[in-house]
């Protein structure tokens, strides 16, 4: 019955909006309630479908008319998908285990190893990247609070790839790649040894201080995390934030 509800809505709903635009009268309020409608067209389009995305735009809101952005405040329930990285890496530029590489140009070569089990790595805390990118350079989304940190790597370690075959021995990417293998994975040898990504929901506890630095993101608690795959929800996207987009390399 429910479903039949939201079906019958998503009909009709167009044909209330511009119904009652043509009573009030004025073009600015058809407009308005254009938005309006769509906004609740996307909402039970997605109790319907589920409905998910990674568009680069899907947390750039710059482009947008001001009315339609919901704003991002403390204590809203929020999701975002995207590669995780640590604030260590981010803040050296480049990967600890890899000089010569460019974190947020690149964090898809972020060993999973790196993220996970090196302890200046891990303790330093975890930001989810947006899917937006400014100059070449990955932007930052939010960060992670110090409780959802252990929960990022647990879900990290089922999904990378072992360092071992069922035989025990070291699988081949071990063997050519000693300091970029994940001891504590669970994943078979295809299964990824570099780039975590992953979605993530939780709890805004602060929103960031408006700098182009770490400092400007929000962070996030009562985290949960699922494969990134899933996405978020069209109704969870409509509390839009601008993601941290740096300068220069310097993000920390």
């Amino acid at each position: 019955m429910t479903k039949l509800i939201c079906i019958l809505l998503l009909l009709f709903s167009p044909y209330i909006t511009y119904s009652i635009a043509d009573d009030s009268g004025g073009e600015g309020a058809l407009k308005k309630l254009r938005r309006r409608g769509a906004e609740h067209y996307n909402f039970l389009q997605s109790i319907l479908d589920g409905s998910t995305t990674h568009e680069d735009e899907e947390y750039a809101v710059s482009d947008i008319p001001s009315d339609d952005i919901v704003e991002l405040r403390a204590g809203d329930r929020m999701c975002i998908s995207g590669y995780i990285m640590d604030h260590l890496c981010i803040s050296l530029t480049h990967f600890l285990d890899n000089n010569d590489s460019n974190t947020l140009a690149e964090p898809e070569n972020h060993s999973i190893h790196c993220l996970l089990e090196v302890d200046e790595c891990w303790q330093s805390g975890y930001v989810v990247l947006s899917n937006r990118k400014k100059n070449g350079q990955t932007c930052l989304g939010v960060r992670i609070d110090d409780e959802g940190v252990q929960l990022v790597r647990d879900y990290g370690f089922k999904l990378g790839s072992s360092a071992y075959l069922p035989d025990g021995s070291e699988t081949p990417f071990c063997e050519d790649n000693p300091w970029s293998c994940c001891e504590d994975c669970e994943g078979d040898e295809n299964a990824p040894n570099s780039g975590l990504k992953a979605t993530i929901r939780g709890t805004v506890k602060e929103l960031g201080d408006g700098s182009a630095s770490m400092s400007g993101t929000p962070i996030i608690g009562d985290i949960e995390v699922s494969d990134y795959d899933e996405g978020c929800t069209r109704f969870e996207r409509r509390r839009r934030f601008l993601p941290v987009c740096c300068e220069n390399e310097d993000c920390s």
